[in-house]
């Protein structure tokens, strides 16, 4: 009973602090023992950080509570043992901070503080480095799109001496979804290129990793590469679906079909499984590799 008073009251006072009662869960990640998942919990014009148990059980805040800030985008790093988020002004895209804390969320503390936008970073696993997407500006292209980062570049950041430095000159419309591919690149989507691979060491190139069977017969709509070291598979997103690919053929396979938009999703780390999220249900969805749906893990994220 102690553990769920934290966060009874933390939901109820998001719920009490915003007009708005639209609620999601963001971009996640699951722990090196594939018992947590720790995930973005948008509520109204606001976001926090939660944690619950792969059951979806022992629900937890981890990132501080503020009516006034939010914090997204959690990632944990290669050993499990730290994890860092983004935290902004909430109404204020033109300051973003990066912060690192213990996989638990305690011992927090600011590791940078940039002008721009910071929406997403990884940990490298291969150096002290953190890599993020920074973009200049926020806005929409035309009146019914939704507002979007734009002006976007590669950065890496020191996490000893906490020195940025620009990898990238590409003043991209926008870059998203960046992981790790190897100690050399990464991999991520740019608008109307779809999946491109990107080397960390500053020669602004980018190469395409598209799919050459192409099964949806058009490349910008491939996104949110995620790269699986151990058994050399690309993952990758499309609209409604999910694919593999095997990088030495690039042959896309589709492992599943959404009735709704697949949002985000990660790999287990010792299983051949795979967690993702759609845009309607605030549910996560478990599937092995051949897209065999095996658990949906439901959250109870109300306060009453």
């Amino acid at each position: 009973m102690k553990k769920a008073l934290p966060i009874f009251f933390l939901l109820a006072c998001l719920q009490a602090c915003t007009s708005k009662t639209e609620t999601r869960i963001g971009i996640f990640d699951i722990s090196k023992d594939d018992e947590i998942i720790i995930f973005t919990w948008y509520y109204g014009s606001g976001a926090t950080i939660l944690r619950v148990d792969i059951d979806g059980k022992n629900l937890q805040p981890v990132s501080p509570f503020s009516k006034d800030s939010s914090y997204v985008n959690p990632k944990y790093n290669e050993k499990g043992t730290k994890l860092l988020y983004i935290g902004r002004k909430n109404g204020d895209v033109s300051n973003s901070s990066v912060y690192i804390a213990d996989a638990d969320g305690g011992n927090r503390y600011l590791l940078a503080k940039e002008s721009g936008i910071i929406d997403e970073a990884f940990f490298s696993s291969c150096d002290d480095l953190i890599y993020y997407i920074k973009s200049r500006e926020f806005g929409n292209s035309s009146p019914v799109a939704r507002p979007q980062p734009h002006g976007s570049d590669v950065y890496s950041l020191n996490i000893r001496t906490g020195k940025s430095n620009q990898i990238t000159n590409f003043d991209a419309y926008g870059l998203y979804r960046p992981s790790e591919y190897d100690c050399q690149s990464m991999i991520l989507h740019m608008p109307l290129k779809g999946m491109i691979k990107v080397p960390t060491d500053g020669s602004n190139k980018q190469y395409d990793i598209n799919p050459i069977n192409d099964p949806r017969k058009d490349t910008s709509l491939y996104g949110s590469p995620l790269f699986s070291k151990k058994n050399n598979i690309l993952f990758f997103l499309a609209p409604y679906e999910m694919y593999t690919m095997k990088m030495k053929d690039r042959m896309a396979k589709l492992i599943i079909r959404d009735d709704d938009m697949i949002n985000n999703f990660r790999l287990f780390n010792r299983q051949k499984k795979i967690i993702y999220t759609n845009y309607k249900e605030n549910y996560f969805y478990t599937i092995d590799y051949n897209g065999k749906i095996i658990r949906k893990i439901e959250v109870d994220l109300n306060a009453n």
